[in-house]
């Protein structure tokens, strides 16, 4: 749903990038990172909305401290994950030298 389409449905910009932002938080802790993009990618458009002017509302600033709080708690998730799957790609490589050098020493 859009940004429009919020706003003629009722949720206010502010609590639906709260909502979004808890949805991606959930969704990193849950490793479900396919979500995590996908929600990730509908809160940008409001991210620049709510925080549009250099110096925002004084009001929102319990809300961004909130999303700065779970974004890196995000990103903590994110680099855990970065690095298990680095060292799988690690382990793969080693497999492959391995089956490379049994093949070579096989013949």
């Amino acid at each position: 749903m859009n940004i429009i389409s919020q706003a003629e449905s009722g949720e206010h910009a502010t609590d639906r990038l709260r909502r979004l932002t808890q949805e991606i938080l959930d969704c990193a802790r849950k490793g479900d990172w396919d979500n995590t993009i996908s929600i990730e990618a509908e809160r940008r458009p409001l991210l620049r909305l709510v925080f549009a002017t250099p110096t925002p509302d004084p009001k929102l600033k319990p809300l961004l401290e909130e999303i700065l709080t779970a974004d890196q708690e995000i990103v903590t998730l994110t680099q855990h994950r970065h690095n298990e799957l680095a060292g799988q790609v690690r382990q793969m490589g080693r497999g492959r030298t391995a089956l490379r050098a049994y093949d070579r020493n096989s013949r």
